[in-house]
């Protein structure tokens, strides 16, 4: 399987919401895995970019599905 990498930000409701980011992320992982891929790692950073997913996906269709949910409220 390929690996994707996803930079991603907090809109202004995520971070609000911030303290349910690990629920999300669990919502995010098993959405990920109904689609047959599986979420490897998830990073929360500084800078530009306030986290970065790594994903494996069969192929580059998959990557986006895997990539909306990161934008799901």
């Amino acid at each position: 399987m390929a690996h994707f990498i996803i930079l991603w930000k907090f809109t202004e409701q995520g971070i609000r919401a911030v303290k349910d980011s690990v629920i999300r992320s669990e919502t995010y992982k098993n959405s990920i895995e109904k689609a047959e891929g599986k979420l490897v790692s998830t990073y929360y950073t500084l800078g530009q970019y306030d986290g970065v997913s790594i994903v494996e996906a069969p192929d580059d269709a998959t990557s986006p599905f895997c990539r909306q949910f990161l934008f799901l409220p």
